[in-house]
């Protein structure tokens, strides 16, 4: 009997180690194939996606007529407005646009914390000031109703940053009313070296009025959505104006090509029609690298 559970377990071991070889031997066929198809079937050199080398005019025209007619989504042969507001939105939906999303949302947050004090998720123009009032105090050491080089931390001293002209080093370090002072650089309008209530008021109702984009005098989520609209109209008109469009904001194909292929010849040093690493911004590299993987991996799973 033990002879004979040697036996079987001997056999095991053998059919084990049988499929584990045929599967290795499946694989580095499959990881030769996959290595051979990007190499011998030229996968650097396949479609605009493609982790490519070098690309010709003939395939920069091909992706310039691609582009217009992803825009144009009408089929009128013309970009209006409209489908450039969707394009820019579509862009700004990626993932680096939304990780800056987040980041206005986390300095909401931050503002909110400071000046919100009956916790409305608003932070109106009375809430404000009391709380700028509050900090000046705690920024005023001697109690002369004015921030002078005195109520300063030491290694701040004698550096002209009220005046603006020096660098603000360590402010941002600092925390509760420091990180206030930071905001008040630059805020002695008269040039004396010293910051007085009044000075700290006109500077901290200017930046108020940065973040009140909706001008009601409340900051709250409907003022950083009103900025997001503003950032998407400034680049919709800058959009047309790079693209040589006209007063009406209207794109033809003919305009878009022959700004692209400007850009194309400014890029194509050498005049051969062709684009090379060395030519190709890096922009663009990083733009066709990461698209390349993106495809690859779609194919690949």
């Amino acid at each position: 009997m033990p002879s004979r559970k040697f036996l079987i377990a001997a056999g095991v071991l053998v059919v084990a180690a049988g499929a584990t070889a045929v599967t290795a031997h499946s694989f580095r066929g499959q990881h030769d194939g996959w290595r051979g198809e990007h190499e011998d079937r030229g996968w650097r050199s396949r479609g605009w996606g493609g982790w490519r080398d070098s690309v010709k005019k003939s395939e920069f025209d091909e992706r310039t007529r691609t582009s217009f007619a992803r825009i144009d989504t009408n089929n009128d042969k013309v970009i209006d407005a409209d489908e450039a507001k969707k394009l820019i939105t579509e862009r700004m939906s990626d993932r680096g646009h939304r990780w800056r999303e987040r980041k206005q949302q986390r300095r909401l947050a931050r503002l909110l914390k400071r000046f919100d004090l009956n916790s409305d998720k608003k932070i109106e123009r009375a809430e404000f000031d009391k709380q700028i009032e509050f900090f000046f105090k705690r920024m005023d050491l001697d109690g002369d109703g004015k921030i002078t080089d005195a109520d300063l931390p030491p290694m701040m001293r004698g550096r002209n940053v009220l005046k603006g002209t020096g660098k603000p080093r360590g402010f941002k370090r600092m925390r509760g009313p420091g990180r206030f002072l930071a905001r008040l650089h630059g805020a002695d309008t008269d040039g004396n070296g010293e910051i007085s209530r009044a000075e700290a008021n006109a500077a901290a109702a200017k930046r108020f009025n940065v973040f009140d984009r909706t001008k009601d005098g409340v900051i709250e989520q409907a003022d950083f959505a009103a900025l997001k609209q503003e950032i998407v109209d400034y680049r919709v008109k800058r959009f047309f104006h790079r693209h040589e469009a006209g007063a009406d904001n209207k794109l033809t194909m003919d305009q878009y090509t022959a700004v692209r292929d400007r850009r194309f010849a400014r890029w194509d040093r050498n005049g051969d029609s062709v684009l090379s690493s060395e030519e190709m911004p890096h922009r663009m590299k990083r733009r066709m690298h990461h698209r390349g993987w993106r495809d690859h991996w779609r194919r690949h799973g």
